[in-house]
């Protein structure tokens, strides 16, 4: 009894001393969500649904239980060590989970599709069934100096779009949330995470500093080894105003197309260029406000792939083939997205965010240099989405998003619905 007693007292020393430095946390967000036309729901999809790109009208609507409505759900660890003369060392490991309690893994859902692609929600992503898919990196950090990581990181577009997107990158209720390539990538939803990264950030008075770099192994197998990334931010903060601007250049960059992950017409090799300018005011203690715009431009690769693809993440594909198959078939491709919006803080429980965003996909160039009219379309989406928090722990949360759709795009293909909404109510919970 007495040996027990001094190895719980020994034990619960450690546990004292790793919680000074070391946390575990996470956040469960669980809902129920309905889709005005929809395919079926996956529990893998980090977010359940796509409420964004356009639908067959044929389709009707899905009920369904989902994840991450307002936060993707995850699960992580992470701890700071003071070092000394005002030097920290940091690390933080995160995984994504779905709707399952599984790992979200979006490659894994194109993969259950086939060629259909039609069988359940599906989709390229960042989030693809890695245990710490979401950031896993280790760093240094000083007042002073600012800090460095090393490992998996976020794009620095990506934290942008959290803290300057209306509703905060809603996984359901905003496309920027939703969509990588939108809100965070810069074109590859892919990069919205950068693996074999560098990222550095220093503050010098009130402007922010950022600058970050993703190692491309040209040689590799692994399709997200493969492309380097250059991202660059500048932010600007005066009491209640925030500006910050990011720009991304990422070549021979590899990204997740249509039908299962087995065939060369499934995967992609690019150059993407892009930018993103964005602010927040905060109007008073209750109300704010927020904005942006970001235009990026995807391209034929600078160099063709000389290895074989042969997995995806982890997912495996089985047509390895695809040195140069991969490439895009068509030139260039500008995408603009412009968003508004706000948030008001009714009572200290319950607070209404309200976002209008409208998302331009221009005509493409082909190979021979023509415009491919038919692959423009328009999409505007007007969303909105409150919250009651029970505690700082819990909270409630209802939210809709209706969105248009009209251009070339839509007329070519008049089995798709040229409007779409999704409604639904969630609750979240932080530990």
């Amino acid at each position: 009894m007495k040996k027990s007693l001094v190895a719980l007292a020994a034990l619960a020393a450690v546990a004292a001393h790793a919680q000074s430095s070391v946390q575990m946390y996470g956040l469960i967000d669980q809902g129920i969500a309905s889709q005005q036309h929809s395919i079926a729901g996956n529990s893998l999809f980090p977010f359940t649904l796509d409420p964004v790109d356009p639908a067959l009208a044929a389709k009707g609507s899905v009920t369904s239980m989902v994840s991450g409505g307002e936060s993707m759900s995850r699960f992580g660890f992470k701890g700071t060590e003071d070092l000394g003369g005002g030097v920290n060392a940091m690390f933080l490991l995160e995984g994504a989970l779905g709707n399952s309690g599984q790992l979200a893994n979006a490659g894994a859902t194109v993969a259950q599709n086939g060629s259909s692609n039609t069988t359940s929600t599906n989709g390229g992503s960042s989030i693809n069934g890695q245990l710490f898919s979401r950031g896993a990196y280790v760093g240094l950090g000083s007042k002073t100096w600012g800090s460095i990581q090393l490992g998996r990181t976020t794009a620095l577009a990506l934290d942008q779009v959290a803290e300057h997107d209306p509703l905060n990158a809603s996984g359901l209720y905003s496309p920027l949330g939703f969509s990588g390539a939108l809100g965070g990538g810069l074109g590859a939803t892919e990069n919205a995470r950068m693996d074999n990264s560098i990222k550095y950030q220093v503050m010098t008075g009130p402007v922010k500093l950022g600058l970050q770099y993703k190692i491309g192994d040209k040689k590799s197998s692994e399709a997200d080894n493969l492309g380097s990334i250059v991202e660059g931010m500048i932010g600007y903060t005066a009491g209640p105003l925030s500006i910050t601007g990011t720009y991304s250049q990422a070549d021979n960059t590899v990204g997740l197309g249509g039908g299962n992950v087995n065939g060369a017409s499934s995967l992609r090799v690019e150059n993407v260029k892009g930018g993103l300018l964005s602010a927040k005011y905060e109007v008073n203690s209750v109300a704010s406000i927020s904005g942006g715009f970001e235009q990026y431009t995807i391209s034929t690769p600078s160099n063709a792939v000389a290895s074989q693809i042969t997995s995806y993440y982890g997912t495996t594909i089985l047509n390895s083939g695809l040195p140069t198959a991969t490439n895009y078939a068509y030139g260039n491709q500008k995408v603009t997205t412009a968003f508004v919006g706000g948030a008001y803080k009714f009572t200290p429980e319950f607070t209404l965010k309200a976002g209008y965003y409208n998302i331009n996909k221009a005509a493409y160039l082909n190979a021979a240099g023509t415009a491919n009219q038919a692959a423009q379309y328009t999409i505007q989406e007007f969303s909105l989405l409150g919250s009651y928090a029970f505690s700082k722990m819990t909270d409630v949360y209802g939210g809709l998003m209706f969105s248009n759709y009209n251009g070339a795009y839509m007329t070519a293909h008049p089995t798709y619905a040229t409007s779409n909404s999704i409604v639904g109510a969630g609750l979240r919970v932080k530990f």
